[in-house]
Order: structure tokens, then C-alpha cells, then sequence
């Protein structure tokens, strides 16, 4: 999944599973309305989500979000269902992380000298 501040739309690669040099496959693309920093799956219950933020130049905020996908076939995370999940505090989500049985674990840099955060996202409060 690509990072983009251009426009926020991120956009899915494909490259082999096999050790050499290989040139990234557009697969597709998403309006996420932000940038994307990262991408966790949980292949069990077949949930991706990916975690990014909106920056807000006038007053120097961050808006994080999580999307969640599911209902997709194979990898084709944006032919499915989707919902994006605002989080109602101003930090920089920068990792998502797949934890256990449709929870992941959603973190964020430390910023003004103060400590990163860890948060615990259930993505079933979204997903059924």
C-alpha cells in the first residue's frame, strides 16, 4: 500500500513471494482521504485495516483514522466492504499491527517530547 499526500488515494502492489529483483504490479487504488502509514491483516476472520492520518496545516492537528475492509475475495482488499473509523485524539498513527482474533494493535509516534501510544482496536465492532 502506497503512501500518497498528493491526492490520498493509496494504491495496492503485488510483487512475487520469491527472493530476486522484481518491478511492483498496480493492482488497484483507494480514496482514503489521508495518508496511509500502515496495513495490518488478520487472515482468520479476513479483516484488513490501515492506519493513517489527515495533517491539518491551519492548526497543526492530526486527524488518525482506521479503514477496515472485509468481505473481499482473495486479495482484493477494495471490491468489499469498507468502513473508516476516525479516532477522536489528536496523534500521528503511524503502525498497525494484526494481535488476535479480529484485534489489532494501533500505535503512534511520540511527539513534543512526550511518550507514543498503543491502542487496542477490535475491528469486530465494525465488521459484523
Amino acid at each position: 500500500f502506497s503512501k500518497n499526500h498528493q491526492n490520498y488515494q493509496t494504491r495496492l502492489y503485488r510483487l512475487p513471494k520469491t527472493a530476486g529483483n522484481h518491478t511492483p504490479k498496480l493492482m488497484d487504488f483507494f480514496n482514503t482521504n489521508g495518508t496511509i502509514t500502515a496495513a495490518g491483516i488478520d487472515k482468520e476472520n479476513e479483516v484488513l485495516v490501515l492506519s493513517g492520518y489527515k495533517f491539518n496545516s491551519s492548526d497543526d492537528t492530526y486527524n488518525p483514522f482506521l479503514w477496515t475492509f472485509w468481505d473481499y475475495q482473495n486479495d482484493e482488499f477494495f471490491m468489499g466492504k469498507s468502513q473508516r473509523v476516525n479516532f477522536p485524539v489528536d496523534v500521528q498513527i503511524e503502525g498497525v499491527c494484526h494481535y488476535e482474533n479480529g484485534k489489532f494493535m494501533v500505535s503512534c509516534e511520540s511527539e513534543s517530547g512526550g511518550l507514543g501510544k498503543l491502542f487496542l482496536f477490535d475491528s469486530k465492532r465494525w465488521t459484523d
